[in-house]
Formats: structure tokens, sequence, C-alpha cells
């Protein structure tokens, strides 16, 4: 027996005696057909079948509150009062308070140069201890420090920048006699360029762990700089509207890291999810590493649950924001 039972017509004892198969005591006019009435199955959600227990809790329920939605019964075997299924018929939400107490401080009086911008993302921190692992990391291969320098290594990192507008298919071509690019060649020595880019290190290797501890991570080798990045990227005010989503980086090179995701412009890649607002500023970010991708805290939830649960708890405790996601 298909039936569509409208709530304006039945009380909430008459839903349950519907819900456990029983409608002897409902009048024929509380009743519609599926043929005197039409609707629209593909607004309708399916929910799982309804144990005599559950039937209970809704029957609590409906005594509390009777402006639940309609409920389409279905009856599934013939005999079987209790295999019924159900549906709540869509309808429109009621209007909720919306408002966001957001409120941005004043801006900066004095207009900020894209170097300080730069450097208020990449600290002294960062810097510091890019300088005290390289210098650690060159004694220990070479049993001397290659001395670099904090200026020093601001110009290693400002050489890859322009290198990154300025395109070549080898460093060496920037300080060749007929390619010779001033800007880059004349802040450094090829030599010394090389140097650095051989000995560069960000987290101790003495620290890392065997590939087969379940403890090892695969970002160990960058992990201090990603940390100290991201904090800093939080320091930034919160905008009323985030969207937490994944997006992918560009990576070329074969790692356990990269990805293939059809859908996206850049489809390999590495995908990192993120939370950002409207304007595009990214606040929070994690690196997407496989299964070993935040699921410790909340096993339940799966990898993407731990992870939107992270981006929010990461934000600062006085941020106030509406989130917005997808599956």
């Amino acid at each position: 027996m298909d039936v569509d039972v409208e709530l304006e017509a039945l009380r909430g004892d008459e839903i349950i005696l519907l819900l456990r198969g029983d409608d002897s005591e409902l009048s024929d006019d509380k009743i519609v057909s599926d043929d005197e009435r039409d609707y629209d199955p593909s607004v309708q959600q399916v929910l799982p079948l309804q144990t005599e227990p559950e039937l209970d809790s809704l029957e609590e329920a409906l005594t509390n509150d009777e402006t639940l939605l309609s409920v389409r019964l279905e009856t599934l075997g013939a005999g079987n009062a209790n295999s019924l299924r159900y549906t709540w018929i869509c309808k429109d939400l009621e209007a909720m308070d919306v408002q966001c107490a957001v409120q941005f401080s004043d801006p900066p009086s004095e207009k900020r140069s894209p170097l300080q911008y730069f450097e208020s993302f990449i600290d002294e921190t960062a810097i510091d201890n890019l300088v005290t692992q390289t210098n650690l990391y060159s004694t220990q291969v070479l049993g001397q420090s290659i001395n670099t320098s904090a200026n020093e290594m601001r110009q290693f990192i400002g050489i890859h920048l322009l290198s990154g507008i300025v395109s070549s298919s080898s460093y060496k071509i920037y300080w060749a006699n007929e390619t010779r690019y001033n800007q880059i060649a004349d802040v450094i020595p090829l030599s010394r360029f090389y140097k650095l880019k051989r000995y560069l290190l960000v987290n101790d290797n003495a620290n890392i762990l065997l590939r087969d501890d379940p403890r090892q991570e695969k970002l160990f080798k960058v992990r201090p700089f990603l940390d100290q990045l991201k904090n800093n990227f939080l320091k930034t005010e919160v905008e009323e509207y985030n969207s937490i989503d994944e997006l992918i980086i560009l990576l070329k090179p074969h790692t356990s890291l990269r990805q293939y995701i059809k859908s996206k412009p850049h489809k390999w890649g590495m995908k990192v999810f993120s939370r950002a607002g409207v304007s595009g500023y990214i606040y929070d970010s994690e690196v997407c590493v496989g299964k070993g991708t935040n699921t410790a805290s909340n096993p339940e939830l799966g990898m993407s649950g731990n992870v939107v649960i992270q981006l929010i708890e990461n934000s600062p405790r006085h941020a106030n924001f509406k989130l917005f996601m997808d599956n």
C-alpha cells in the first residue's frame, strides 16, 4: 500500500500508527493514495529502515513536536508490517539569523611595500631556521660549515622567485656571458649559488625516523617551514565567509605526494586542503599525504572530516566567520 500522509490531517500518534503498519483507526479521508496525489521523487531523501526501538524514539519526538514534515510510507514486503521505508518531503527552510559580528581593525596608516608583505610570511624565524639547518648539514657532510647568513639566504630565495618569472632551462644561463642576467648574476657567484642549493636544509636529518616507523611523516623534511608559514598566515584577520576545499599545486617530480585529479585545471600535482576567504586569501592549509592525513583525533570521521575539524580549530579563538564546504 503506497500512501502519502498529510501532516495537517494527522496527529503524531496517528503517524506512529502508520509507521507500525496499523491504519485501522485512521479514517479514509486522511490517507491520499499515490494515484490521487502527485509528488516529485527527485526532492525526496530516502532514510534507512526503521526498527521497533527507532519507531519508539520517533513516537516520542512526534509527541513533543507535531510540526514535522509530511511522511511518505511504502510497504516493502507483503505481510511484514515493520518493513517500512519513509522519506521526508522537502520544503523551504525557515528564516534564520545569519548575522556575523566580524569587525576588522583599521588598515595600517602607512602603505607597506611588497617586500614588507613578503617578510610578514617568510619572517626572521623561518630565515634563521634555514640558516641554522643549512650550516649544520654542511658541517655534517663536509666537516666544516659553509657559513651562510640570513642576508645571503634572503638573496638565495629571491633568486628562485625571480627565476620563476624570468624562466630558463638551466640556472647556469643566468651567469653565462652570452645570456647573462645581471639582476641574478650580480647578487652571488654561480659556484656559491650551487653550494647553497646543495646543502639547503629545513629539518635536522638526525631526527628522522625509519621509513617503516608509523610515526614517520612524509613531510618531515619541510615540516618546520610549513608550520612557520601556516602560523604567519593565521595572523591575518578572518573574513566573514570562509570555504574549505581542496586545491592542486602543480608538481612535476615523481613522488608519493603527487596525485591525479581529473576535475582540476592542473590534473597532476600535490593536493592541499585549504580554508580560504571570498577574496581568495588562504588562511590555513593541510597537505594531503594519503592515509596519514589527520585521522588520529576522530577516526570515525575519516580523513576529510578530520581535516575540516583541524582547519577550524587552527583558527584564532576570537575568529568569527561562516563556513561553507561540500562533501
